[in-house]
């Protein structure tokens, strides 16, 4: 079950949708070895998407490998908190535990390694990938991990005010008749979800959407799945060696061109500001500038762990990306700052602590021709195409994004190229073979002095410090501006 007006009308959705598909292109009744397993995680912020049309035909076909993508409890059904005991929230990402277990325990059967199980997704399964490292309930279920396009510290996968939205949603279906602010009880807790479970599952799950800032009805900390903030797990070695967090080795990547994805969301909520027929021209400017604001700041807050920022912190990074990007790019591009790169570098600098940890960081870098629109480049998503089955006009009309024309011969060879990096590293731990005949110095791993990745794309080369500008920003000057700032404040008030 998810919003009706994010997917195709053609598919049908359900609340039975628990579900897994195992790809294999041969069983065998007898065989000298297992095969490597992948379990793909799909994305779709944790409120939309499903295992359907991430098929892994030519994976299979060119490479030794076994695929199996699952289904997960989304949106409402998957992530709704009371935030105490009644209903403490993340039930998709349980659905993914019992998804790996399942595996775990039957994929013998079906010719794979239960012993070598590679976890890996793109966006909010990249995200979801993460999450399943840093739970405690992830510990010895999966060997390897392939984070695309999100992780653990993405701030759409970090829920703020779960209560309140339990209480507008049960007020909306008239199970709640009070405030959507007030206090709950447990026992008010559970006479409020007994109540949302007598109303219909489509009805329930087409309250979230997505938004300029704090998701709704997504993972959030609840002191089992997650003890505390995945920032402060990725922080803690004391706990990441307990869970055997370094005991894995991972691929972190993203594309050179997320922030399409914040671009549209961006240039839809100011399209329909600006055609409020109701206000006039000044009302609408200014409503749109509060909104930019409002949003800013909470983006900013969410990634730091507070409530209000300072005034002062939310203009220095506004005008940071104002500067660089222009007025209509800069929420965009902080939104995609702190959804995709900056998490990307929360997860590599964890993993670049531990000398027996591999990790490396790939930076898809390649301008398709067949971006004929506005957008250029890897897009949110692009990446889909090279790696699984799903075809490029599955991809426009996902997206939106001005695909048009086909896979040239290079793209061709971009994909094979790409497919052998991530297989190699589902058999082996390690992405290096398939590119040792364009890069005969080979791929190194990441580490903190050199911050190198690769910059892959047709001519793929190893490079160093990717962002540098913008990490420095998150991870040195904002904190300490929020420190400073908030000293001041309170200077002020004393």
């Amino acid at each position: 079950m998810q919003p009706v007006f994010m997917i195709d009308p053609n598919i049908k959705s359900a609340e039975d949708c628990l579900v897994l598909n195992v790809y294999v292109n041969e069983i065998r009744q007898e065989r000298a070895r297992f095969q490597k397993v992948l379990f793909w995680i799909h994305g779709g912020g944790f409120i939309l998407g499903s295992s359907y049309g991430h098929d892994a035909g030519t994976l299979l076909t060119d490479h030794d490998v076994i695929v199996v993508t699952i289904n997960y409890r989304l949106g409402v059904l998957g992530f709704l908190s009371t935030e105490n005991e009644a209903g403490p929230g993340n039930y998709g990402l349980w659905d993914q535990v019992l998804a790996l277990k399942w595996v775990k325990d039957n994929i013998a059967a079906f010719g794979g390694d239960p012993d070598d199980i590679t976890v890996a997704g793109q966006s909010a399964g990249g995200s979801a990938a993460s999450l399943l490292a840093l739970t405690p309930h992830g510990k010895g279920l999966f060997t390897k991990v392939y984070s695309h396009s999100g992780t653990a510290t993405s701030l759409f996968a970090k829920y703020i005010n779960a209560k309140n939205d339990v209480l507008a949603l049960a007020k909306q279906v008239s199970c709640w008749d009070g405030d959507i602010t007030d206090e709950i009880n447990l026992a008010q807790s559970g006479q409020i979800l007994e109540c949302l479970r007598t109303k219909p599952a489509d009805q329930i799950a087409q309250g979230p959407t997505f938004k300029l800032s704090r998701a709704n009805f997504v993972p959030r900390v609840d002191g089992d799945f997650l003890p505390t903030s995945p920032l402060d797990l990725l922080q803690n070695d004391q706990y990441l060696d307990s869970i055997e967090f370094y005991q894995k080795a991972y691929l972190v990547s993203y594309n050179n061109n997320e922030q399409q994805g914040t671009d549209v969301l961006y240039g839809m909520f100011k399209t329909l500001c600006f055609s409020n027929d109701s206000l006039t021209t000044e009302e609408k400017v200014n409503l749109w500038s509060q909104t930019v604001d409002a949003a800013t700041a909470e983006n900013i807050g969410d990634r730091l762990g507070i409530d209000t920022p300072p005034r002062a912190l939310v203009d220095f990074v506004h005008d940071w990306y104002e500067r660089r990007k222009g007025r209509d790019s800069a929420l965009p591009v902080l939104m995609s700052d702190v959804s995709f790169t900056i998490p990307s570098y929360d997860l590599l600098n964890a993993l670049a602590r531990s000398r027996s940890t591999d990790a490396w960081s790939l930076y898809f870098n390649h301008y398709p021709g067949f971006m004929r629109g506005a957008f250029k480049g890897m897009i949110h998503g692009m990446d889909l195409v090279y790696l699984l089955d799903l075809s490029l006009g599955a991809m426009a009309s996902l997206t939106g994004a001005g695909i048009e024309g086909k896979f040239t011969e290079e793209d061709v060879e971009l994909r094979t190229l790409y497919q052998a990096v991530v297989a190699e590293f589902i058999k082996t731990g390690s992405p290096v073979k398939p590119l040792l005949a364009k890069l005969p110095g080979g791929w190194p791993t990441y580490d903190l002095h050199g911050a190198k990745y690769l910059d892959f794309n047709p001519s793929p080369s190893v490079q160093r410090n990717l962002n540098r500008e913008k990490r420095e920003l998150w991870e040195k000057t904002i904190p300490r501006l929020a420190t400073l700032y908030q000293r001041t404040t309170q200077h002020t008030e004393l």
